[in-house]
């Protein structure tokens, strides 16, 4: 089927930018015969002109790297509404046969309607891994009008930037004109060509130095298949791609067989690394990151966070009495991860905020809390100076009895302030909540 940037008046050229956009690029470890920095351009198995990578492993692990999915947030104002009426038609036909979707031919695009619209979006297309979700809301909502999401291959393959200008010139001709866009959610990621996720330490938690609360490993058959760090708005995924591409996404494995410069998807071993940033951490960022451009511009930035101060894999054992979890010497693997090369040279640094509203509820819970001690210690309901003094009496000598157990103490304090400012700490001292 015809993707929306394929073919005839809706095809897209890339355009000669300051800043292109990231394509995957295979970077070979220092044991490999290829050239360091070599970069393979678009990848799309069958397409005219098509020719496989010439890359092959020779031996030691290469390493791909690529956004891998792109969520954005569209604020379109609608000059006519002439295709909703059009994907009405479609949806209603898709209904009335009882087929999950119906094929559209909408201006020279292609897309699949699907019978069911999503969430506040009436309308849902698909045209392979790209999604779109459309809603006649006018843009001055405080709602985004539209949903954009870019899949695996295409982020790799002909590339997001390449994607994002085909729909938005899309919506053009369709009477959409964007007024605002937020990148809402990004994957980053790192394959690891040549590397097995069984050989990596990854699995124990004293390896790890993290700022994330959770740690989960997961197992099919017994065969470790990765590791999750974190959740939600901010996560790592280690995992094996191989086994992956067997299981849940055949129709991918000769994809990424050229896209690693392989013979066959399941030639080696091959390890992901993939970060997920949701729209909270990614407003966290300063300055901000909030169109595909900032994002363009900002990617090396964001990767360098992740693998270099979000989490890190080391050699050996970190050291958690000591402290000394700045000594600890980083795994061959995740140094080959931290020399990986991005586009954008723009630096952003992550601010968190703690927000007065949180303390000042913590505040007024302690008041009443102490106003109940003093109540059950039968003081009068208006004597203020004896009030303050037996709550204070009391809560210090609950804090010195848990101070008792110093570690205890340490450890409940240093979770309560990663709650607040999230510090550097570390998974293994983090009870999962």
């Amino acid at each position: 089927m015809p993707t929306p940037y394929s073919g005839g008046a809706s095809s897209v050229n890339h355009p000669d930018s300051a800043t292109p956009d990231h394509q995957h690029t295979i970077v070979p470890s220092s044991h490999s015969s290829e050239p360091a920095g070599s970069e393979i351009g678009p990848v799309v198995p069958g397409a005219p002109g098509f020719e496989a990578p010439q890359t092959r492993i020779s031996c030691g692990a290469i390493l791909a790297t690529s956004v891998d999915t792109l969520k954005l947030s569209l604020y379109l104002e609608w000059s006519s509404l002439e295709v909703f009426q059009k994907l009405q038609v479609a949806k209603e036909l898709a209904q009335e046969q009882n087929v999950d979707c119906m094929p559209i031919e909408l201006f020279g695009h292609s897309w699949n309607v699907s019978r069911a619209g999503v969430h506040a979006y009436s309308y849902r297309l698909v045209s392979g891994d790209v999604r779109l979700m459309l809603s006649q809301r006018q843009a001055n909502s405080d709602y985004p009008n539209a949903i954009l999401e870019i899949g695996s291959m295409s982020c790799w393959a002909p590339g997001y930037m390449e994607i994002y200008q085909g729909v938005i010139r899309m919506l053009e001709r369709w009477g959409g004109i964007l007024a605002k866009e937020r990148v809402s959610e990004v994957h980053l990621c790192a394959d690891v060509v040549g590397q097995s996720l069984k050989d990596l330490p990854c699995t124990d938690e004293d390896y790890w130095i993290t700022r994330a609360h959770r740690f989960a490993v997961f197992h099919n058959r017994r065969k470790l298949t990765g590791i999750t760090i974190g959740k939600g708005d901010i996560m790592l995924r280690v995992y094996d791609k191989v086994a992956e591409l067997a299981a849940k996404s055949t129709h991918k494995q000769g994809f990424f067989a050229n896209a690693w410069g392989l013979e066959t998807f399941d030639q080696t071993d091959v390890t992901r690394f993939e970060f997920q940033l949701r729209r909270k951490v990614i407003t966290q960022f300063q300055p901000g990151i909030n169109t595909v451009q900032d994002l363009t511009d900002h990617l090396q930035a964001l990767w360098d966070y992740c693998v270099g101060d979000w989490a890190r894999l080391t050699a050996t054992k970190v050291d958690r009495d000591q402290r000394h979890q700045d000594r600890a010497v980083l795994h061959s693997v995740w140094d080959q991860l931290r020399a990986a090369i991005w586009t954008g040279k723009k630096i952003c640094e992550r601010i968190q905020r703690q927000l007065q509203g949180d303390f000042d509820r913590l505040c007024k819970q302690a008041a009443g809390l102490s106003m109940s001690i003093a109540s059950f210690c039968g003081l009068l309901p208006d004597d203020v100076d004896g009030i303050v003094q037996h709550s204070q009496m009391y809560v210090e000598r609950e804090i010195r009895r848990i101070w008792r157990v110093k570690a205890e103490f340490v450890n409940r304090m240093r979770r309560k302030t990663c709650r607040l400012v999230d510090p550097l700490v570390n998974v293994a001292e983090v009870t999962p909540f």
